[in-house]
């Protein structure tokens, strides 16, 4: 399986001191009643609101069936800069 997150004009993969995040990551075969997740870490280049999402390809096994999924995120983001920051 993979995933690939789709990064709008504004948002971009977070700096990290562990190294660099990549908008696709590999998910190992996962097994009956099993879960895995995947985490990225955004960052807000331009204040507006985002809609972000991700999408997972890969096979069900022993039925060879195609994933091909998108994953919309419920809440939009919204990142705030200017005059909407204060102390």
């Amino acid at each position: 399986l993979t995933t690939s997150l789709n990064l709008p004009d504004g948002l971009s993969l977070a700096d990290m001191v562990s190294g660099q995040q990549t908008l696709t990551q590999s998910i190992p075969d996962i097994s009956g009643e099993e879960s895995k997740s995947v985490h990225w870490y955004v960052r807000g280049d331009k204040a507006g609101s985002y809609d972000l999402n991700a999408q997972l390809k890969g096979k069900v096994m022993p039925f060879n069936e195609t994933i091909d999924d998108n994953y919309i995120l419920e809440n939009k983001i919204n990142v705030y800069s200017g005059n909407a920051l204060t102390l």
